[in-house]
C-alpha cells in the first residue's frame, strides 16, 4: 500500500503559508488583495468596509493603528496569484488525504468483517 505521509516540518510550513495569506479583518483568504501606506495587506472590500465604519476618527491600519490615507491602496497581482496557487495545493491535500482516510476506513471495516466471520465460524464449528 502506497502510504503517503507528510513530513512534519512541511504540514507546518503549508499551515504558515496559508495563515500569511489570510486576511486580518475576514480571516479568510485575501481577495483581491491590497496594501495599504504602512505594508500591511488586505482584501480590498475588507478594507474599504472597515474604514467605512462611523466610529473611526480616522483612517487607520487595523493591525499597526498607522494612519493610511484611503488613496494608496495599492493592488498586489502577484500575491493574489499565490493565493490562487496556495488554494490549489490545500484543495488537492484536502481531497488526498480524505481518499487516504477512506481507504483506511474501508481496510478497518475489512479486517473487521473478517474477525467477525472467524469468530462466528468457530462458535458454529463448537456449537455443532
Amino acid at each position: 500500500m502506497n502510504s503517503f505521509k507528510m513530513p512534519q516540518q512541511e504540514d507546518t510550513t503549508f499551515q504558515k503559508l496559508e495563515e500569511e495569506i489570510t486576511c486580518a479583518i475576514c480571516f479568510h483568504e485575501l481577495i483581491n488583495p491590497v496594501s495599504i501606506a504602512c505594508g500591511h495587506t488586505y482584501c480590498r472590500n475588507c478594507i474599504l468596509y472597515y474604514w467605512n465604519d462611523p466610529h473611526l476618527l480616522q483612517l487607520c491600519c487595523p493591525e499597526c493603528r498607522r494612519i493610511c490615507p484611503r488613496d494608496q491602496l495599492i493592488p498586489v497581482h502577484k500575491l493574489k496569484n499565490l493565493v490562487q496557487q496556495i488554494k490549489l495545493v490545500a484543495e488537492t491535500k484536502k481531497v488526498y488525504f480524505t481518499q487516504e482516510n477512506l481507504k483506511h476506513v474501508e481496510m478497518t471495516k475489512q479486517k473487521f468483517w473478517n474477525l467477525l466471520m472467524d469468530v462466528v465460524s468457530e462458535d458454529f464449528a463448537l456449537n455443532k
